[in-house]
């Protein structure tokens, strides 16, 4: 995954293809204050005051290679008016698969229709950072096209529906809820 080489992502986290074993790579990553200032004003957005993501990375065969794993932001989305501000968190899964040219050549060679679902890599490294930009990038589009569109009552989002249909999916799910909720380690029952 790379972006206009004229200009370095906002936010990267370069993993080169040799590193990715046998076993799983599992990659924990929180974005700085400067990479999600960057982030806003690529994104048209106020501020993201927390961004962070858990992905692990596995070699599918010779040259595929698969990132799943979750994100989490906080975001904040002041419109035109300042009754339209929205404040929101996403909770996005992302499940990609990439691609070198051989990679591809054995994806198309055994597949029935010919069909490729992968993102073709040009380079030697997979940009986790730029795997879960996009995948923010994906997950705002419909929130900020609506609340763009908006006169009055913008739209805010809630994390609890979006929680309960994907985000309770993901592997890190129950530690969310966790976190959410205020635990510390203590007795979860009550929750």
């Amino acid at each position: 995954m790379t972006q206009d080489q004229g200009q370095p992502p906002e936010f990267s986290r370069l993993v080169r293809l040799e590193e990715i074993g046998r076993a799983d790579m599992n990659i924990a990553l929180t974005a700085s204050a400067p990479e999600r200032e960057a982030l806003s004003r690529r994104f048209d957005l106020t501020e993201i005051p927390a961004l962070e993501a858990k992905v692990t990375l596995r070699r599918l065969s010779p040259g595929v290679f698969s990132a799943t794993g979750w994100l989490e932001a906080d975001v904040v989305f002041v419109g035109e008016h300042a009754e339209d501000a929205s404040d929101f968190s996403v909770n996005e899964v992302i499940e990609e698969v990439f691609a070198t040219e051989a990679g591809w050549q054995g994806l198309s060679e055994s597949s029935l229709d010919g069909e490729v679902d992968a993102e073709l890599l040009t380079a030697d490294h997979i940009d986790i950072g730029e795997v879960v930009a996009q995948n923010l990038s994906l997950a705002l589009e419909p929130a900020l096209l609506e609340s763009g569109t908006l006169d009055d009552g913008a739209v805010t989002w809630s994390s609890g529906a979006e929680e309960s249909d994907s985000a309770s999916d993901h592997p890190f799910a129950a530690l969310a809820r966790l976190r959410e909720g205020g635990n510390t380690g203590g007795d979860t029952s009550a929750n």
